[in-house]
């Protein structure tokens, strides 16, 4: 599953039971990558 988002997309794994009527989420987890997710800039409010 994608997930999108202002500078991108995020892929997710997505682990579903489907024993009963509707479809629970059992697990989820990020699919990761080499790319950092942030640089590490920050932008303080003044004070």
């Amino acid at each position: 599953m994608g997930i999108e988002h202002p500078s991108g997309r995020l892929l997710v794994r997505i682990g579903l039971d489907t024993d009963g009527t509707l479809p629970r989420v059992r697990r989820s987890s990020p699919v990761r990558t080499a790319r950092k997710p942030v640089d590490g800039t920050v932008f303080p409010r003044p004070s």
